[in-house]
């Protein structure tokens, strides 16, 4: 919520060749309406443009009445619109004549960025796809797209005196633009592009920004003012879906194997590898479904999911029937 507005996106259908993202600007109060916008303009979705769909969280500054949010892939196979793979710059002052509207933008990497590609889009099997031939997700890798949505929530922050807007695509990249101008201030490479990686939302801490690379599941801490990297440790899941939290110099996420891993923010020094399966007394089944930690009153609170099937747990034993979600709050 921001400015007395709930702020709401949505994707279209994957593969929907015409389908167009965007978001609802909704009274707060009164539950009315506002405004609803589509991030492709009406006159370049006339020209075949498409997608773009929001389906991550946005940052928002009171100050500016700005909010910044990650834009989703192009569902046209031969087209890539400028607010497509893009972090967007909002207008949420009611005030303003460009109120609801995107402003400015920020190019990430393009799904087609290789000329090997680019010419997949003009193949005779992309030219079927695009006719509904091929469902999703066969059609995209015939016309040689990547699938490298901004799937991670934006973050605001300030680099060399500036207020600048950092987001992890889906390519790998870990892009930072200055939030008034949305020019290009760093970037870095953190992971391996493809259609299921990177979209774990990071954390800044004391200046820095945190979060995990893959294939592999690498944390990664970056100088907020550069990018360059300060340190890197495993965490080894695969595919990390958990996002990244991280308060009073330590830095949390849970991973994939159903763990709480714990950092220090400085040196990156591992401070804690905690088996949720132990805590739940239950096995595990693969940690948490793609949350985060969250962290208030000094307690770290984890919600994870079990195995297990039907209630074993022996009546007046004190141990939880199998199977089943929990949150588990964890403190000093």
């Amino acid at each position: 919520m921001a400015d007395g507005l709930v702020v709401a996106g949505w994707s279209p259908p994957e593969g929907q060749d015409n389908g167009q993202g965007g978001f609802a600007l909704i009274d707060a109060s009164t539950g009315a309406i506002v405004r609803t916008t589509e991030i492709i303009s009406a006159a370049d979705q006339a020209k075949g443009y498409a997608g773009g769909g929001l389906w991550s969280t946005p940052a928002y500054d009171p100050s500016t009445h700005y909010l910044y949010w990650g834009a989703g892939n192009p569902d046209s196979k031969t087209m890539e619109d400028p607010h497509t793979n893009a972090i967007l710059k909002i207008d949420l002052d009611r005030s303003s004549a460009t109120f609801g509207q995107v402003v400015a933008s920020y190019k990430g990497n393009v799904d087609q960025y290789t000329q090997a590609l680019q010419a997949l889009s003009q193949t005779p099997a992309c030219s079927a796809s695009d006719n509904g031939v091929l469902a999703w997700p066969l059609d995209d890798p015939v016309c040689g797209q990547l699938d490298l949505d901004f799937g991670a929530s934006a973050q605001l922050f300030r680099s060399d005196g500036a207020e600048v807007v950092g987001d992890l695509q889906k390519s790998g990249v870990y892009h930072v633009a200055n939030a008034t101008t949305m020019k290009p201030a760093w970037s870095q490479i953190i992971g391996l592009s493809c259609a299921a990686c990177n979209a774990a939302s990071t954390a800044v801490e004391g200046g820095s920004v945190f979060g995990v690379g893959v294939p592999g599941g690498v944390m990664y801490g970056l100088a907020g003012n550069t990018g360059a990297v300060q340190w890197r440790q495993p965490i080894a899941d695969g595919l990390h879906y958990g996002s990244t939290s991280a308060a009073n110099g330590i830095v949390y996420t849970i991973d994939g194997n159903g763990f709480l891993d714990a950092f220090a923010a400085k040196g990156g020094q591992s401070l804690l590898r905690q088996s949720t399966a132990l805590d739940t007394m239950q096995p595990p089944s693969g940690g948490a479904a793609s949350n985060g930690v969250a962290i208030a009153e000094h307690t770290v609170l984890v919600a994870v999911s079990s195995g297990g099937g039907a209630a074993s747990g022996a009546a007046g034993s004190g141990m939880p029937a199998s199977g089943g979600a929990f949150l588990i709050a964890y403190r000093p």
